[in-house]
């Protein structure tokens, strides 16, 4: 099954261990490989030399609506497909990608999508986001802030409880559970075959957000089960008490312990001390601008890479950093863009549900 008609996902896990897509719930939502490219004008402005600077373009991982939600959304809702379910639910921000791409592709799929959507600063991106979400067919509970997301989550399964007679499956934020995290094992794995056959050259370190963890996560564990154990230098972009190091790691653990079970061993173990944060980039809080960010966002424009303030502009605001300390000792480095760039508004079909914020109490 694919949401992107026409397309064929070709999983480099599944290349490499025919046993897990055996065992495993998956459907197809993007095309793979994405490319590799690199950005010659950051490289200069940074003083590189011979130096490089690359980009996996993981805002192409979709017709439909690319990202880094596509890859982990595969494997979750295939397993909500399984299991029989009518309806997910997930969580995020007043202009979350995640909750945006559940709504298009669980619709995709035949699923209906409901979420629990918290206040964050308010940008022209975010606006936008906003406005595409109320063109699906999501069902929105609103919650007054952050910290009363549970409050709003018991009333949306409550009400579902009492109107299908079902708790419809939970869609983790950012998509990042063990099973998601799969979806980036095989990203990983991916780059590795890039490499191999010499589309890209072999980085000496890899950098991506540091959100929900699932991308990070998949990452870590894909390089580390590939051979080409590359190191990934990850930028925090939410509060430290909401993604700790030692959730990173014991999610890591818990990918391959699922991995285990479907007979693929990945060697070693990972300790909080095996995790690289950068994490200084969150600035406020989530969601909000800072002036790292907003320099990173225009270096990327030079190489035509659109990217936003929450996560990829502080993510890429790392890299820069990690580049300008080691001016003498750097040869290549990797930006996996986790950011989908395109607007949706021709795919969300339109169905508008008056999803407006509640008024400030």
């Amino acid at each position: 099954m694919s949401a992107d008609a026409g397309s064929v996902s070709n999983l480099a896990l599944f290349d490499a261990y025919p046993q897990v897509r055996e065992s495993v719930a998956w459907v197809g939502l993007g095309h793979y490989p994405t490319p590799v490219t690199p950005m010659p004008e950051l490289a200069r402005a940074l003083g590189g030399g011979e130096a490089e600077i690359w980009v996996k373009r993981d805002d192409q991982s979709a017709d439909l609506y690319g990202g880094n939600k596509v890859r982990k959304l595969e494997f979750v809702l295939a397993e909500a497909l399984r299991r029989g379910h009518r309806r997910v639910w997930t969580m995020g921000g007043t202009g979350s990608h995640q909750v945006l791409a559940n709504s298009l592709y669980a619709r995709a799929v035949g699923l209906d999508c409901a979420a629990v959507v918290f206040p964050q600063p308010m940008t022209e991106h975010v606006g936008q986001v906003l406005r595409e979400i109320g063109e699906t067919d999501c069902e929105l509970v609103w919650a007054h802030h952050m910290l009363t997301v549970p409050v709003a989550a018991a009333r949306l399964v409550a009400r579902f409880l009492l109107r299908d007679g079902r708790i419809p499956m939970q869609v983790p934020p950012g998509a990042s559970s063990p099973l998601g995290a799969l979806g980036y094992v095989s990203a990983a794995l991916e780059l590795v075959g890039q490499i191999r056959r010499g589309e890209c050259p072999r980085p000496e370190v890899v950098f991506t957000a540091m959100g929900s963890l699932g991308t990070a996560a998949g990452l870590m564990v894909g390089f580390r089960l590939s051979g080409m154990d590359i190191p990934v230098r990850c930028v925090r972009v939410v509060l430290a008490p909401l993604a700790p190091i030692s959730r990173l790691a014991a999610l890591c653990r818990a990918t391959a312990g699922l991995l285990r079970r479907h007979g693929v061993v990945v060697p070693g173990t990972f300790r909080t001390t095996d995790m690289e944060v950068e994490p200084d980039y969150v600035g406020e809080g989530y969601g909000y601008v800072t002036p790292a960010g907003q320099v990173a966002v225009a270096a990327a424009a030079a190489d035509s890479l659109h990217l936003e303030t929450t996560y990829t502009g502080k993510a890429l605001a790392g890299l820069m950093t990690y580049v300008r300390q080691r001016r003498e000792g750097w040869r290549r480095v990797l930006f996996w863009n986790t950011f989908a760039s395109g607007h949706v508004s021709d795919h969300a079909g339109g169905h508008a549900q008056k999803n407006s914020p509640p008024a400030k109490s």
